[in-house]
């Protein structure tokens, strides 16, 4: 009961957010997923007629102001596709389109989802992930990658596996 109460909370507060803002962010911490720190965006399908946004390994202030400044440059025209390289003061990174199967998985954009869901009955949507080089400047899909890196980041471009049968049916809601 309590933790219904929590996640009830968790989800009118993002809504508020997204209704004052037309779009929010979501920040979560990668020790209850076993993974790294991630953030990602909800409304910006909506908001800015653009595609959902992930990004990981950055804290709450940092993967903010990427995604803030990824949405200012949406709006003033950027497109994006896969493999744009981007920079920002000093930050470079790689736009990459997320597989529509992690988009779909019960581990990424659940409040994305569900606010789709919720606003037109549908919780298909775009998504691309930011991707942080390595020390070196080598991303995870080139030669001499620093492989101690690749925790800091999933990577949600690659296909994720099929499910069974059933199983997207019996996926639980947030």
């Amino acid at each position: 009961m309590l933790d219904q109460l929590k996640s009830w909370s968790i989800w009118r507060s993002l809504k508020k957010d997204v209704a004052k803002r037309g779009w929010t962010i979501v920040h979560l911490d990668g020790a209850n997923h076993r993974g790294p720190t991630w953030a990602y965006t909800i409304g910006l399908w909506e908001f800015a007629q653009a595609p959902e946004l992930i990004v990981f390994g950055h804290d709450l202030l940092w993967s903010n102001g990427l995604l803030s400044e990824a949405l200012k440059q949406l709006q003033s025209g950027l497109v994006l596709q896969d493999m744009l390289r981007w920079s920002l003061e000093g930050f470079e990174g790689t736009w990459r389109r997320v597989d529509p199967m992690h988009i779909q998985s019960e581990e990424w954009f659940n409040g994305a989802r569900r606010y789709k869901r919720e606003m037109t009955g549908d919780e298909t949507f775009e998504a691309f992930q930011l991707v942080t080089p390595d020390e070196g400047g080598k991303y995870p899909w080139e030669d001499g990658f620093n492989e101690s890196w690749r925790h800091y980041q999933n990577e949600l471009y690659l296909a994720a596996p099929q499910p069974g049968p059933g199983e997207l049916a019996h996926r639980g809601r947030v």
